[in-house]
């Protein structure tokens, strides 16, 4: 995208074609790419995966730099982005496309 916000970013690094290569084994190619690419260069990760791909989340270098749809949204909200109303209105939108989030509102969680 040419408004700064997304990059395409490419892996010609043998350390991180090696561990995508691990963690293809275990995964699929989007989030192995995904997190050896943060792993390896220290980017936060955007992920609402859970079973193994949070697992290597979790245990790994990027433990610390996850960020899930819903933390997404309640930064939105703590930076006066969004309102709680906005939110909960795209969170309605996603349960409709079947992402389900564990709480009643975003106002639960300020």
């Amino acid at each position: 995208m040419n408004d700064g916000l997304i990059d395409t970013l490419l892996v010609r690094d043998n350390k991180e074609l090696q561990r995508i290569a691990q963690l293809n084994a275990v995964l699929g190619i989007g989030e192995s790419s995904a997190i050896a690419v943060a792993e390896s260069r220290g980017l936060i990760i955007a992920m609402d995966e859970g079973g193994r791909a949070r697992r290597e989340i979790n245990n790994g270098p990027c433990r610390n730099r996850l960020i899930t749809t819903p933390g997404i949204l309640l930064s939105l909200i703590h930076n006066a982005t969004i309102t709680i109303i906005e939110a909960d209105a795209i969170k309605l939108q996603l349960e409709g496309l079947r992402f389900r989030m564990t709480f009643g509102s975003f106002a639960d969680l300020i």
